[in-house]
């Protein structure tokens, strides 16, 4: 298993990510993965997981409330920066849309 998107923790730098993403989940009482997936929606990105039951959509919904703090996401910008691929800027915040929209 693996490819460009999952990649086995097989370096120090990935197991920080690791590390740091879990870490920063802990404190609000989030799952690693709202985690990531808020870091990832910080940067203008609107991840999409593919889920096939509501029990695998339950945390990826999650992440929509998870509110990092500017800290929190510096912190994983710059374990997760290489020289290849440099520390990213957060985006501005974007407001959720009303309803129906």
């Amino acid at each position: 298993m693996g490819g460009p998107v999952f990649q086995p923790e097989n370096s120090p730098q990935r197991g920080l990510v690791i590390d740091t993403v879990m870490e920063i989940a802990a404190d609000p009482g989030a799952s690693p993965d709202q985690a990531a997936l808020a870091w990832a929606g910080s940067h203008g990105a609107l991840p999409m997981i593919g889920t096939r039951s509501l029990m695998q959509l339950s945390p990826n919904t999650g992440a929509l409330v998870l509110e990092l703090t500017p800290a929190l996401i510096v912190r994983l910008d710059e374990v997760s920066g290489s020289p290849i691929t440099p520390a990213r800027q957060a985006a501005e915040p974007r407001k959720a849309a009303a309803p129906g929209l």
